[in-house]
């Protein structure tokens, strides 16, 4: 795909029926805080009330040390699709300028962020942009906006196997065996790893990607908790 296409690209709405009470029941969520009359206001009090969203967006001083790691923005080229672009989308949200144009591209931006996090390791000052992202989604959801594959298939992997992902407790422990394995033939470590076993700690990766697309990530965890000392475990029924 080219960055052309890539910079207009845009997850696919999922039909409000899939969404409204009846999703909101089953993730054991009630909004009941927007009117169908008034959306865009109360999205702005949403965020205003929401003191860590408004403490990263008053801490970025737009220096643009983002832009040079973010996959989404060296992909597309699109300042509007990078962390940077995100937070002035999120400030205009703070501030009332909302309308549907507004909402629309807060839809189609903040669900382009990948959550990696890779600006929060580049900024002088350590924002991360993926908190915001989740804040926003999170208000977008309740504005019943949100991706069809997150309400046709995530909700239902997150239900049937505990992961996004859709993976059977037995894959996941082989990939977790594996990832072991492979910390001992690179490291030379024999990192200590429990599953599903009593331990001082439960380890929750920031995401199921970690592993799959991330899994050096998950290794990162292993090793340091093993250097720690930390007595830690795995779970393959309850994931991020």
């Amino acid at each position: 795909m080219s960055k052309e296409k890539m910079s207009e690209y845009k997850h696919e709405k999922a039909p409000s029926n899939m969404l409204g009470g009846r999703l909101h029941d089953r993730v054991k969520l009630n909004p009941g805080g927007y009117s169908e009359t008034e959306p865009g206001v109360l999205f702005a009090i949403r965020v205003r009330k929401n003191r860590n969203l408004v403490l990263s967006l008053s801490t970025c001083m737009d220096c643009g040390a983002c832009l040079t790691v973010c996959p989404a923005y060296l992909a597309t080229r699109n300042i509007r699709n990078s962390p940077l672009g995100r937070i002035t989308l999120a400030k205009s949200i703070m501030k009332g300028r909302i309308n549907d144009e507004v909402i629309n591209e807060a839809y189609t931006y903040f669900w382009q962020c990948l959550t990696c996090r890779r600006c929060a390791w580049a900024c002088p000052f350590g924002v991360d942009v993926a908190d915001i992202t989740r804040a926003i989604r999170s208000m977008l959801y309740e504005l019943n906006l949100a991706p069809n594959y997150v309400v046709g298939g995530v909700i239902d992997n997150l239900e049937s196997t505990g992961n996004f992902l859709g993976l059977p407790e037995d894959v996941l422990k082989e990939v977790i065996i594996n990832a072991v394995n492979e910390i001992r033939l690179e490291k030379g470590v024999n990192a200590r790893v429990k599953i599903n076993e009593a331990a001082y700690a439960l380890l929750l990766p920031s995401a199921c990607a970690d592993y799959t697309t991330a899994l050096n990530t998950f290794k990162g965890y292993v090793l340091l908790l093993n250097e720690l000392g930390v007595d830690f475990t795995l779970s393959t029924r309850h994931l991020t």
